[in-house]
């Protein structure tokens, strides 16, 4: 276990439109050879859309009038 390091973390993002996100982190890196690092990364990420993604309404596109 001496070559293995779990990493973990949370991310939490507070929009003042959006309302909060969390956000979860892990990590698995393992030290082959003093000169390779191995790393297996896994999460998850929220972007909030910005002006045009949130107001742009089309015809036909099941969009919502604004």
């Amino acid at each position: 276990a001496e070559r293995w390091i779990v990493n973990a973390g949370v991310r939490r993002d507070v929009f003042s439109s959006f309302g909060s996100s969390v956000n979860p982190r892990l990590g698995l890196i393992y030290l082959a050879r003093p000169d390779t690092t191995v790393k297996l990364l896994s999460g998850s990420a929220f972007r909030p859309p910005n002006a045009y993604e949130t107001f742009y309404a089309a015809a036909g596109f099941g969009s919502v009038k604004v």
